[in-house]
């Protein structure tokens, strides 16, 4: 574990360097499953104005739950394929 550490804290973070590498293999949806916004808030200072969309699934003060759906309606907004049968299954009939 202190090996990983060190080695972690040794190297630079090149998020911004992955981030425009992803864009330019075509990725232009990006979803920040962790806690809070703040690499939501990245990737949209370093793609300023170019086409994409950035989603956050947790932010502090928001009910977890809420903030999840509101971000599955993100998703599909932007066009993703979102199937939420598993999340609202019917009635046995």
């Amino acid at each position: 574990m202190r090996r990983v550490l060190a080695g972690q804290l040794a190297n630079p973070v090149r998020f911004a360097e992955q981030v425009e590498a992803m864009y330019e293999a075509g990725a232009r949806v990006f979803v920040e499953a962790g806690p809070g916004r703040v690499l939501t808030a990245l990737v949209g200072k370093i793609l300023g104005d170019r086409a994409h969309t950035a989603v956050a699934c947790d932010a502090q003060g928001e009910p977890g739950l809420r903030r999840l759906m509101f971000a599955l309606a993100e998703l599909a907004a932007a066009g993703v394929p979102v199937d939420v049968g598993k999340l609202f299954p019917r009635p046995a009939a």
